[in-house]
C-alpha cells in the first residue's frame, strides 16, 4: 500500500514539476573516500586552507566529469534511465567506537529506477542485507529504524546487487545508457567498493557513473548567485530548493525518493548536471603516473566536517601511507567559506 501510495504521490509531483523531500542522513562522517582528480580549472567558489591553517589563493582541482544531459533546459537527458538510490550501513557514534567509520555494512539496499523518457518509476526495491562482522549499535537503529529484529530473515548484499541487475533487465535498460544518482559521494565511492570488495563483487558498471546531487546543489546555488546557502544534509537541500520534505527519516527507500524528487527539481530549474565517471576517472588518473607526477593530486571526499590537517595526517599514516608535510595537505572549503568534508593532497 504504501509503495502504491508512494508512485501515486511521485506520478503527481513530477506531471506538476515540483518535488516533495524529507530530512536525510547526517553530514558525512564515515571516513575518507580516495578520488582520484586531474589538474582541470577549479570549482567556481571554491578555495582550499592549508592543514596549518592559513589561506591560499590556489583551487582545488576539478575532477573529471561528463556532460549529464544534453541541454541546460531542462527537457532532455543523454541517459535513459535514472538509478536513484540510496544506502544505510552499520554504524556508532565516534566517541563509543565500537563500530569504527570504516568498518561499515550495507544494511539497507535501497534504489528507484526512473525512465527518463517515459517519465515514470517502473520499478522500486529496498532490499535488508544482514552485516557479517558488525552488530547493528543502539545508535544505528536510532538513526536509521533498522534493528536486529528488522533484519530478521534479510538477504545478503550480493542478493541485492543481483536483483537490481535483474530489474534492469526487467524494464528494458539492459543495454540503454543509465546513470546513479546518490547524495553525495560516501555511497558509491566509499561504501558500495568497499563492502564489494570484502566479498570479492565487482561493482556493477551501473553504479560506476553517477550524479553527485550534493554536489549539483551546490554547483546550481553558485550559478543562481546563492553562494550564502548551505547544502550539505538533504535538508539543507530542501530547503535550498524550496520543497517539502515528506516520508521517514534516514530510510533508504525515502532517500532514494528524495534524491529523485530533487533531481527532478534541479532539472525544471534547468541546472547544469555532470556525471562522474569512475572507471574513466581512474583511467586518466593512473595514465598519468610517472610522466605528470607534478601535476597529479589525490582528492579526499566524505571527511568530517571537523578533520584537521593533523587527523588526516594520522590517518595517512595508519593506512600505511608515507608520511606528508603539512604544506602538502590542503582542507577544501565550500562555497559558504565552511569544510566541505574534502581535502586534497
Amino acid at each position: 500500500a504504501m509503495s502504491a501510495m508512494r508512485r501515486a504521490l511521485a506520478a503527481l509531483l513530477l506531471a506538476a514539476g515540483t518535488v516533495a523531500m524529507r530530512s536525510a542522513r547526517p553530514a558525512e562522517e564515515q571516513g575518507a573516500a580516495a578520488v582520484e582528480v586531474e589538474g582541470e580549472p577549479p570549482e567556481e567558489g571554491s578555495a582550499i586552507v592549508p592543514a596549518a591553517g592559513t589561506a591560499v589563493s590556489a583551487s582545488p582541482p576539478r575532477r573529471t566529469v561528463y556532460p549529464a544531459r544534453s541541454d541546460t533546459g531542462g527537457e532532455g537527458s543523454e541517459f535513459d534511465f535514472w538509478i536513484c538510490l540510496d544506502f544505510e550501513w552499520t554504524c556508532d557514534k565516534p566517541e563509543d567506537g565500537e563500530v569504527a567509520a570504516d568498518e561499515g555494512e550495507i544494511i539497507e539496499f535501497a534504489f528507484i529506477i526512473y525512465d527518463v523518457r517515459g517519465g515514470e518509476v517502473p520499478h522500486e526495491a529496498q532490499h535488508y542485507c544482514k552485516p557479517l562482522r558488525t552488530r547493528v549499535t543502539e545508535y544505528c537503529t536510532e538513526l536509521t529504524g533498522i534493528s536486529d529484529h528488522t533484519l530478521v530473515g534479510a538477504g545478503t548484499l550480493p542478493e541485492a546487487i543481483a536483483a537490481l541487475e535483474r530489474a534492469l533487465v526487467d524494464v528494458g535498460a539492459a543495454g540503454k545508457s543509465c546513470c546513479a544518482v546518490a547524495h553525495g559521494s560516501a555511497d558509491l565511492e566509499l561504501m558500495l567498493p568497499r563492502n564489494c570488495r570484502e566479498l570479492g563483487l565487482e561493482v556493477p558498471p551501473e553504479l560506476r557513473r553517477y550524479i553527485d546531487l550534493r554536489q549539483a546543489t551546490q554547483n546550481f546555488l553558485v550559478a543562481e548567485g546563492r553562494r550564502e546557502v548551505r547544502a550539505n544534509t538533504m535538508r539543507q537541500i530542501c530547503d535550498a530548493l524550496d520543497v517539502e520534505m515528506v516520508g521517514q527519516e534516514h530510510c533508504g527507500i525515502d532517500d532514494s525518493w528524495m534524491v529523485l524528487f530533487a533531481m527532478t527539481q534541479l532539472l525544471e530549474h534547468g541546472a547544469e548536471l555532470h556525471c562522474i565517471d569512475l572507471d574513466a576517472e581512474r583511467t586518466a588518473f593512473m595514465r598519468s603516473e610517472g610522466q605528470y607526477e607534478a601535476d597529479r593530486q589525490l582528492c579526499l571526499d566524505g571527511l568530517p566536517f571537523q578533520a584537521t590537517g593533523a587527523d588526516i595526517q594520522t590517518w595517512l599514516v595508519q593506512h600505511n601511507c608515507e608520511h606528508l608535510n603539512h604544506t602538502e595537505i590542503d582542507i577544501v572549503l565550500g562555497v559558504d567559506g565552511r569544510p566541505s568534508t574534502r581535502a586534497v593532497i
